[in-house]
């Protein structure tokens, strides 16, 4: 493409839409990309202006195939619009999950072959990472060649992993010399930040049109994990290149939380710092305990809370204590009490049983001295896993329901919070290639991300986990625990249980066995669209 005529490269990031109802979390990984070229501007030859478009928070029509057509021509609208005041030179969308694939290739071919022609388009995130042939021709999905031209691939690079050297350097190279767009989709080479001390200080300038839409922040302190859980997107087996874990300086942690602080226009009320694990070396939590009191005893205060996710093996009593002392509330994720099942999900440092064994009891420790503190954690669940058999149901059964504790359950006797979902079939991990092949499972829609339904979150859920168990047994036995352990979580009054949960899971399972009975095809005529917390993460 040639220089832009005004000396300026104008830059339009885009976060795009879930097909059916869309989550509305916000992610900070487009920041961090902005944030450090922003860095870099010195070695950019000419000025960089960029805009980010959120199409969840665009009064767009849901994208679903009864709105296609009223769809296509908001979209088409939205982007001439913001094309003629802000014509842009490169687009980088953000296909940060499988579930946002078509939406993907929807905009970008609705920018190539409409709206600008000229631009050039980079995509990155984890389906790209891992499937980046999907975003080629032949492997985009027929349907769309029904509307847009088939001649050319809408996409002109890949970025796989992480984003913010590789596309700083495609931004140089596209700055510094004339350069006619690729013939073919390029992958761009991988790198890493090594040292995250080096990254700016994180910057919201570029959400500030979303203020009224952002009701927490997403924000990261390390990157890696040094455990292999074949059911995680982040594990070391999964992304190699994350087996040395790096970290922020707690300094410069505690100053990026200064600068959320600091944010007027910030509206949140809640941050999440989304590491796969919360500082995993005891010595960094430690120092961040200590220098996050520091910040919430100065003058302002600290007024929101903050969530993190913790592992099991990691978590102390003295962690449990600070977490409390300090309004942070600690995700677990524990997955399952069945010894055979934490086996196959590889979640201690080896499969030796007296690990998985001492694992098991170490939740039960966690749970009870929280309910003694009175701290609020999180203990994460997943239900129809490939792998579970009906004993490993009944292992969960017995570990929340048996009377072991002066003729109470581990829920009557405790405060347990549990957040429950049902296994996705996320096409990047070992336990999704693992299904059919090692356990006797099946994925019924084994590439559910290509197809245009209502509601991708129903479909990759309908997972037959193992040889011995069908997936109606598999709702069945799950919900028949799951209903008790609920009903008396309502009557304890623990944390964010309603007394419409029991309806909530009851519509959720119904929902998923009348997808599996009646068949994909069929799916709109007999499925109301229902908010269920229990199949749906938020």
């Amino acid at each position: 493409m040639p220089k832009p005529k005004n000396k300026k490269f104008r830059i339009l990031y885009i976060f795009p839409q879930e097909v059916g109802k869309t989550s509305k979390y916000i992610l900070t990984s487009i920041l961090r990309i902005s944030n450090f070229l922003k860095s870099k501007n010195k070695e950019i030859p000419i000025p960089i202006n960029e805009k980010y478009l959120d199409l969840r928070f665009e009064r767009l029509p849901n994208y679903i195939p009864k709105n296609l057509d009223q769809y296509r021509k908001k979209l088409k609208e939205l982007l001439k619009s913001l094309n003629y005041k802000f014509p842009f030179d490169l687009v980088a969308i953000s296909c940060y999950t499988s579930f946002e694939y078509l939406n993907s290739i929807e905009v970008a071919s609705m920018i190539k072959f409409f709206i600008n022609p000229n631009s050039l388009i980079v995509v990155g995130g984890y389906h790209p990472t891992f499937y980046p042939e999907d975003f080629h021709f032949p492997n985009i999905p027929k349907y769309f060649y029904e509307y847009y031209p088939q001649e050319i691939v809408p996409f002109d690079f890949i970025i796989q992993g992480e984003g913010e050297i590789p596309f700083f350097k495609l931004i140089k190279k596209l700055t510094s010399s004339s350069n006619k767009p690729p013939k073919k989709c390029v992958l761009l080479k991988k790198e890493i930040i090594q040292n995250l001390d080096s990254l700016p200080l994180i910057n919201f300038d570029l959400f500030k049109k979303y203020q009224n839409n952002i009701h927490h922040i997403n924000i990261d302190f390390t990157r890696g994990c040094i455990f292999r859980c074949t059911i995680c997107l982040n594990s070391t087996n999964t992304i190699p290149y994350y087996n040395r874990i790096r970290y922020k300086s707690i300094n410069k942690c505690i100053d990026e939380l200064k600068v959320i602080q600091k944010t007027k226009w910030l509206k949140n009320k809640v941050i999440f710092i989304s590491d796969p694990i919360f500082f995993q070396k005891k010595s960094y939590r430690k120092i961040f305990f200590s220098q996050f009191e520091q910040l919430k005893r100065n003058k302002k205060g600290f007024p929101f809370e903050i969530r993190v996710y913790d592992h099991v093996l990691l978590c102390s009593k003295e962690d449990l204590l600070s977490y409390k002392k300090l309004n942070i509330e600690p995700f677990l994720g524990f997955e399952s009490a069945s010894i055979s099942m934490l086996n196959i999900l590889e979640k201690t440092y080896n499969k030796n049983k007296a690990n998985l064994i001492h694992y098991i009891q170490k939740t039960e420790q966690i749970i009870k001295f929280s309910s003694k503190i009175n701290l609020s954690v999180t203990i994460d669940l997943i239900i129809g896993t490939p792998g579970e058999t009906r004993e490993t149901i009944q292992e969960n059964k017995r570990f929340f329901l048996e009377k072991r504790f002066e003729g109470k359950s581990l829920i009557e006797k405790y405060n347990c919070r549990l957040y429950i979902s049902k296994y996705k079939a996320y096409p990047f991990s070992k336990i999704y290639d693992d299904c059919e092949s090692i356990h006797g499972g099946k994925i019924y829609y084994k590439k559910w991300w290509k197809s245009f339904l209502n509601n991708h979150r129903v479909f990759c859920r309908i997972v037959k986990p193992s040889k011995q168990l069908s997936f109606t047994k598999c709702l069945i036995l799950n919900y028949e625990w799951l209903k008790e352990y609920i009903s008396i979580a309502i009557k304890k009054s623990i944390k964010d249980y309603e007394k419409d949960d029991l309806k909530y899971l009851r519509e959720g399972f119904l929902k998923l066995y009348l997808v599996y009975k009646n068949g994909i095809n069929n799916y709109d005529s007999f499925i109301p669209e229902v908010y269920n917390k229990f199949y749906v993460y938020p």
